[in-house]
């Protein structure tokens, strides 16, 4: 065998299970795109307020 040949491994594929699930949002991606609004509202407000402040 050279190394232009590729190995064919022979196997067997089968499919155990497809289902159409209804598409809902997952509560934790929710979470987390809250978290990230939150902390760039602060640090926002933070770059304005403290050189207001000092």
């Amino acid at each position: 065998m050279t190394a232009t040949t590729p190995d064919i491994i022979d196997g067997a594929f089968r499919v155990v299970a497809t289902t159409e699930l209804p598409h809902r949002r997952s509560p934790n991606r929710q979470r987390a795109a809250v978290r990230i609004v939150l902390w760039n509202v602060a640090f926002m407000a933070a770059v304005v307020a403290l050189p207001i402040l000092f």
